[in-house]
């Protein structure tokens, strides 16, 4: 039986989350729509960087592969992050199991697109987050080649940051202490160092 979840995109206060047999990679994306984080392929670059076919999705699920205005959607001036746990796998909805609905325009980065289950927040996720709820941030430090970009990042001097991340079978809102952070070249994934600090705040599922 598939996973089934569902939440609405922030705003609303609180709200019931369906969350059924879904997986870790599904709480965390549920969770990040009920903060107010839209699905990456809405954003109004998206185009540059993917092809999707909606010829292999269901009507019923158009609106989630929807381009959203530039305007409606404050990316916080992060590149287009296939790793985003917000991001859709490349099978998605796919009406034919042999065919995907979504793939990346440059070949050989086509093996980064993930199905959303299998994901964790992604570091351009994390500082997305931490921006919008001003949250206490850390000295980050990037640097590296991430889609040919030469990136450093500098934040506050606090020492903690907060995230949503998984933990066993409950989600929890935690606070790291991040140290310097390397990021490799892609199509690598990017690691986050640090440590578990505390929960603030825990969400019990079942």
């Amino acid at each position: 039986m598939p996973a089934l979840a569902f939440a609405a995109v922030g705003g609303l206060g609180d709200q019931a989350v369906q969350l059924d047999n879904a997986r870790y990679g599904l709480y965390l994306h549920e969770l990040g729509h009920v903060i107010g984080l839209a699905h990456e392929q809405s954003r109004a670059d998206r185009d540059s960087v993917l092809n999707v076919n909606l010829e292999n999705v269901p009507e019923f699920i158009w609106d989630s592969y929807r381009k959203w205005d530039q305007a409606e959607i404050n990316t916080y001036d992060t590149p287009y992050d296939l790793q985003s746990v917000m991001q859709y796998g490349p099978m998605a909805f796919a009406l034919d199991a042999n065919k995907p609905a979504i793939t990346v325009r440059d070949p050989a980065l086509q093996h980064v697109l993930t199905e959303v289950n299998s994901k964790d927040i992604s570091f351009w996720d994390a500082r997305a987050i931490n921006q919008h709820y001003e949250c206490a941030s850390a000295v980050i430090l990037m640097s590296g080649a991430l889609f040919g970009r030469k990136t450093e990042i500098v934040q506050t001097t606090s020492s903690t940051c907060c995230v949503f991340a998984p933990r066993a079978v409950t989600t929890a809102l935690i606070r790291r202490s991040l140290e310097r952070v390397e990021t490799p070249t892609l199509p690598q994934l990017i690691a986050w160092t640090g440590r578990w600090m505390a929960n603030v705040m825990q969400i019990q599922f079942g």
